[in-house]
């Protein structure tokens, strides 16, 4: 902990933890100014939950470098109140593979919920698998299965692995390992789950938030980048229900959909996806509720409503979390639309807070680019061209 004065928030933390049954040890700011010695005993099963605070966001990402350096199988959160406001700051807390953090976050439950899937996944010792990600070992295949997204959601996908329960080898020809992880082996594979289904079908928002103005990214798996929220469509599903579900899902946040950008339609009607516009829920029913103060106000200040939910931030299979991010943000560095390849990913980017933001596809810099130069909003309907190849 860096805070000299405000102990609130290490006193609530720790309450928090000891709840979930953790023996919490406090360490102070000489620690994590580099004065002292980072040393902490295991417990006999081997796990560990470190919680790093403090309000420097250069210090929260080399500190928790250099503690991922001793404790190479430990999870690894950073609490900082900006954990959901700066998208270079959630880019720099991440590392390549298993060099940095584990999760970002300010949000108490979902960091409570990030101790109890710790504890579960590496508490009993129930198996003879080896996590081929940090080599921990001891995990059955179910434990195996919630350790793997939780721990290591930002590693690379097109590292060479084999499948420590299958033994299938994975690389950059194969699909992801995580994805066989996911869908062949645990609950899905036992089909307690159900495992995720082709339907070439997609839909993605681009939600803005009225009072600054900024707009929600979704901060992709396997260091892919920030895309905007979204995905494919279940068989049955509506395309409104897919992009409210998906965002959720992403995203954590419930959205109103306002509008229609888009709809494409490739490989004669294989590959289709909607472009939705939509704003935060909580902030669409505040500016019902007071629809002549909103439109009256000149000021800045977020509704209440929408100051107290937090994006995102427990990592899991869907994403590592999601950030609310301006279009100056979005477009710094940047000359043009690009699209940043995963395999172009430069070390040293990572762990700078001042570069361009990677993202995953063009599609954030086209969409958001287009509504801030004041880009038509289409009804939130099929257009009547398209209404036929969307008939299902």
């Amino acid at each position: 902990f860096d805070f000299q004065k405000d102990v609130c928030e290490e006193e609530r933390l720790s309450q928090m933890l000891e709840t979930e049954g953790f023996n919490v040890e406090v360490v102070g700011s000489e620690i994590l100014n580099g004065k002292k010695p980072f040393r902490l005993t295991l417990t006999d099963n081997g796990t560990l939950l470190i919680v790093i605070i403090s309000k420097k966001k250069n210090l929260l990402m080399n500190v928790s470098r250099s503690i991922r350096k001793i404790f190479q199988t430990s999870f690894i959160c950073i609490w900082h109140s900006e954990a959901n406001e700066d998208p270079f700051f959630r880019q720099g807390c991440f590392g390549l593979t298993t060099e940095g953090a584990n999760m970002v976050s300010c949000d108490l439950f979902a960091l409570s919920s990030a101790a109890k899937l710790v504890k579960k996944s590496t508490s009993m010792k129930r198996g003879n698998l080896i996590c081929p990600f940090c080599q921990l070992t001891g995990f059955s295949e179910d434990d195996l299965w919630c350790h793997s997204p939780l721990y290591h959601v930002n590693c690379l996908n097109f590292n060479e692995i084999d499948c420590p329960i299958c033994h299938i080898n994975f690389n950059e020809n194969t699909i992801p390992y995580p994805v066989h992880l996911r869908n062949e082996h645990g609950p899905c594979g036992r089909g307690e789950i159900e495992c995720e289904k082709s339907t070439g079908l997609f839909a993605i928002v681009v939600c803005q938030r009225l009072y600054d103005k900024k707009f929600l990214l979704v901060q992709e798996f396997a260091n892919t980048g920030f895309w905007l929220p979204g995905g494919q469509l279940d068989a049955g599903e509506s395309l409104r229900e897919a992009v409210k579900r998906e965002t959720y899902e992403e995203a954590g946040v419930e959205i109103e959909l306002l509008g229609v950008l888009e709809v494409l339609s490739q490989s004669r009607g294989k590959w289709r996806r909607v472009v939705f516009y939509a704003q935060p829920l909580s902030e669409s029913n505040e500016s019902k509720s007071k629809e002549k103060q909103t439109n009256n106000s000149t000021s800045n200040t977020p509704p209440p409503s929408s100051s107290s939910t937090y994006p995102k931030s427990l990592p899991d299979y869907e994403s590592t979390g999601a950030c609310w991010a301006s279009l100056e943000e979005v477009n710094r560095g940047r000359s043009q639309l690009t699209q940043v390849h995963r395999r172009s990913i430069n070390h040293r980017d990572l762990i700078s807070t001042n570069k361009q933001l990677r993202l995953r596809g063009s599609e954030p810099l086209q969409w958001l680019n287009y509504i801030e130069n004041g880009g038509e909003i289409f009804p939130l309907e099929i257009p009547q061209e398209f209404k036929k190849l969307m008939s299902d």
